[in-house]
């Protein structure tokens, strides 16, 4: 039994590693490598229960290969009735391997060839742990800028000001700039690796950030009788508390355009189209760059009438990501190319609730 192979005590639980060399190895078995000069790798890490009745959870590490999304594989999982105590404990075993195939590549049919972690993702809670920082709910917790939350009517949430144009960098986190926006005085460990930068490496996840955060979020400010109540509820809605992630996504592209023109008021539906069209032109592939500059615009815009028709404390750290997602089209192309929907399929197939 080689290294990693090895079941090794990460507390309180334990944690196998099965290698990202051989899942890459196993991945080339049955797909070409003609035309392949660089492997690029994407990452995704999350926590999730494995049963209702106890606290049993598993943290998997997963990856797939670019274009291959549909071919998840697993690196590691931890299982514990917690979360890793230390993410760095939880992650030594990817790094040191990781760290290897960077510097050296990989040797596939006696052709070594380039490894790269082409992005990371990983919802806010996942972030904030493995990187060590504040969670969503803490005032310095955006991981793009140096906005910094309010604390209003029992909530935290992140009103527009200038600061959100003072960018984080990488420099800024491994040296802890920013003291305020960590947790500790370690960081996370995923900063050894090679080539990799921190900031923008780690995308902004639409499919918890928009469909399970804010297109959520704004179709129950509509149904609690808010400023944009319903004149007449769509019947598909009364399934709201079923929703899955694809169907507030079915919803924000496609049919709300449809369904809500007519049911809520105007300047509720301009607010919400600015959304849709901005979504629309940064999941679509091979986009001119005044197009993505012109949804970054539409999505500020979002952002300022949220204050305006809901009010403040109603910016969350997801309505706030906002004003920094479209800068992902700019490292990773469409932003389904960097969202967290094939890790959570491909966790849904393995494991039956």
């Amino acid at each position: 039994m080689n290294e990693t192979e090895c079941l090794t005590i990460v507390k309180p639980g334990q944690y196998h590693h099965f290698g990202l060399r051989n899942a890459i190895q196993n991945h080339f078995k049955i797909n070409s490598t003609s035309n392949i000069d660089i492997i690029k790798v994407v990452i995704g890490i999350d926590g999730l229960p494995i049963a209702k009745s106890s606290s049993s959870q598993l943290w998997p590490i997963l990856g797939y290969i670019r274009p291959n999304h549909n071919s998840v594989f697993p690196i590691g999982i931890y299982w514990g009735h917690q979360k890793p105590h230390d993410s760095n404990d939880y992650l030594e075993q990817f790094v040191s391997e990781a760290k290897l195939l960077l510097t050296n590549g990989i040797n596939i049919n006696g052709s070594i060839i380039k490894v790269i972690i082409d992005g990371f993702s990983l919802d806010s809670p996942a972030k904030s742990f493995v990187l060590k920082i504040k969670g969503h709910a803490g005032f310095d917790s955006c991981t793009r800028c140096l906005e910094e939350g309010e604390y209003l009517r029992n909530r935290t949430c992140f009103p527009l000001t200038n600061s959100h144009l003072v960018k984080r960098t990488h420099n800024d986190y491994v040296t802890r700039k920013y003291e305020e926006h960590h947790t500790g005085n370690i960081i996370s460990i995923l900063s050894d690796l090679p080539n990799i930068d921190i900031v923008n490496t780690f995308g902004l996840d639409y499919m918890h950030l928009v469909c399970l955060g804010i297109m959520k979020k704004l179709i129950h400010l509509w149904l609690d009788k808010g400023p944009c109540e319903f004149a007449r509820k769509p019947r598909s809605l009364n399934e709201l508390a079923r929703f899955k992630a694809t169907e507030f996504r079915q919803i924000l592209l496609y049919t709300g355009q449809i369904i809500f023109k007519g049911c809520i008021k105007d300047e509720c539906y301009k607010h919400f189209m600015s959304l849709n069209i901005a979504m629309t032109i940064l999941l679509s592939s091979n986009i001119d760059i005044k197009f993505i500059n012109y949804a970054r615009d539409l999505l500020k815009y979002f952002v300022q009438s949220f204050e305006i028709i809901y009010g403040k404390h109603l910016i969350s750290h997801n309505v706030h990501g906002l004003l920094h997602i479209a800068d992902d089209y700019i490292h990773f192309g469409s932003l389904d190319n960097i969202s967290t929907f094939p890790f959570e399929n491909f966790m849904k197939s393995q494991i039956q609730y």
